[in-house]
């Protein structure tokens, strides 16, 4: 069930927009909870419904680990398609390499041939964001050469599972630059966050 506090984002204009969602479905090290994985369909069932009340808006769901899977092809919000993306989706076991989603949401966003500079692209990361300084450091300048390739990216990032690493995803967000420092405090979001387990 959404919590207000989940849905409350989706009042924000600017969320409107969304066009990609990105879900990683692996808490490292143990197996993704079900009710964390619950949690995540749940929101990008209300996520769909804000984009579809967006006129001419497309939406993606790419799920994401060591690698990528694309649940939903990047397109116009359809219903039956969005929800039996949703349905069938099965956790992806690996690690969380958000450098490698970023890059594939910056693929899906120069694919589209009716995106113009115009255009607003808005890429919404769904993760615990527990990694590695390397990996971390890596997603940081995937999100600055995302941003530098093509205009109006927005990022956000949703916290969801146990331990979230949410000072690592606001650094994420803002990239290495310090254009947009500060920017991550605004843009991160505890959806479905645990705390640590007591061992």
């Amino acid at each position: 069930n959404l919590t207000t506090k989940a849905a409350e984002p989706w009042r924000k204009p600017s969320m409107f927009e969304l066009q990609a969602a990105l879900q990683d479905l692996l808490l490292p090290p143990a197996p993704l909870p079900v009710e964390d994985f619950s949690c995540m369909t749940e929101f990008l069932e209300t996520a769909g419904q804000a984009v579809a009340a967006v006129p001419n808006s497309k939406v993606s769901i790419v799920q994401f680990s060591n690698d990528t899977r694309v649940e939903v092809p990047l397109g116009a919000w359809q219903k039956a398609v969005f929800e039996a993306g949703i349905k069938n989706m099965v956790r992806m076991n690996g690690g969380t390499n958000i450098a490698t989603a970023v890059a594939k949401a910056g693929s899906l966003f120069k694919a589209c041939s009716s995106c113009g500079p115009s255009t607003r692209r808005v890429l919404v990361l769904l993760t615990d964001g527990r990694i590695d300084s390397y990996q971390a450091r890596e997603a940081g300048q995937m999100v600055a050469q995302l941003a530098d390739e093509q205009a109006n990216v927005g990022l956000w990032a949703f916290g969801v599972g146990r331990g979230v690493d949410a000072p690592e995803l606001m650094r994420i967000i803002e990239g290495p630059g310090a254009g947009a420092k500060g920017l991550g405090q605004e843009r991160y979001v505890e959806l479905c966050v645990r705390d640590d387990a007591p061992w």
